[in-house]
């Protein structure tokens, strides 16, 4: 386990069952990356881990094993993300919003929309969530 990663902003905020779960998921990574015959190694976490939830057959765990390398092995491909907690809107969700009202203004003409909220922007007009 990597005391970078649990020091993490991101995996500080998922809930405690959810950083257990990665926990195990990324020793069984480590595991299977360290062994020679990777399907073999699978089929280990398998008889260990079999009576838990993603842990029922060894090509589910090798696809997992995978596609985590693919990923540069990051912890963030192991992360439950159903079970994160959702973050507010963000500020380009908030300026998505107002594009989306802007083009319906002008009858969902989207450059129309985009030349007159950047008037407004110029101007000073407040938009919420976004500012001046």
């Amino acid at each position: 386990m990597s005391t970078a990663v649990m020091l993490n902003p991101k995996f500080v905020t998922l809930p405690v069952k959810v950083q257990a779960e990665w926990m195990v998921w990324e020793e069984a990574m480590q595991d299977i990356d360290r062994a020679g015959n990777k399907a073999e190694a699978c089929k280990g976490w398998v008889l260990r881990n079999g009576h838990l939830r993603g842990w029922k057959g060894w090509r589910t765990i090798q696809r997992k094993y995978y596609g985590w390398v693919r990923s540069g092995r990051s912890w963030e491909f192991l992360a439950d993300k159903a079970k994160a907690p959702r973050l507010p809107p963000s500020r380009h969700t908030a300026l998505a919003s107002a594009f989306k009202c802007y083009c319906e203004k002008n009858q969902r003409v989207c450059s129309a929309g985009w030349k007159q909220m950047l008037r407004d922007l110029i101007r000073g007009v407040r938009i919420p969530g976004v500012g001046t």
